[in-house]
């Protein structure tokens, strides 16, 4: 999905327990590698609105959540408008026009990504999963979640859907 109005919403179970807890990118506006735009939840309860430009990070806003060991995330771009909710619950939304269009991506350190939605919410209702909006991709990883665990510390490469339709190339990518 490309394009300058996208959501994402996924359920996001930490894979890993204090200090090393897990962190999660929902990226809303992928460019390239040094221009993006993402949410960032973190296992300890807290959220960001995170931004590349030009190779260079920086927070765009931010605030907490009540930690729980598995919440329900959702991101929507629509113009230079960023909405951000964990659980249900508005957390951020703020303005920025710096990255204007991009494709989507999941990212982060041993996250649990399950119910993962991509599309965009045309009723308004709070989902990306009616009839009347525009769902691009739609993967439960129903008994087939897993960690994505990038530094293959457990001595498996893991980033591939055990479904068999997601496939690391270098890049992830449904085949």
């Amino acid at each position: 999905m490309s394009g300058s109005d996208a959501g994402i919403q996924v359920r996001f179970t930490s894979g890993e327990p204090p200090p090393f807890a897990a962190l999660a990118h929902l990226i809303v506006r992928y460019m390239d590698p040094d221009n993006w735009m993402a949410a960032e939840i973190r296992a300890n309860g807290s959220v960001r609105l995170v931004k590349c430009l030009d190779g260079r990070e920086t927070n765009v806003a931010s605030d907490t959540y009540t930690p729980a060991g598995t919440v329900n995330v959702r991101i929507k771009a629509s113009g230079t408008t960023y909405t951000l909710w964990v659980d249900g619950t508005q957390e951020i939304s703020t303005t920025d026009g710096d990255i204007p269009w991009g494709t989507v991506a999941l990212s982060g350190r041993s996250p649990k990504f399950s119910n993962v939605k991509v599309g965009y919410d045309n009723n308004s209702d709070g989902d990306i999963a009616d009839a009347g909006d525009d769902l691009v991709l739609s993967e439960t990883f129903a008994a087939t979640a897993f960690t994505l665990n990038a530094d293959h510390s457990d001595g498996n490469n893991d980033a591939w859907c055990r479904a068999g339709n997601l496939i690391d190339d270098g890049q992830l990518r449904y085949t």
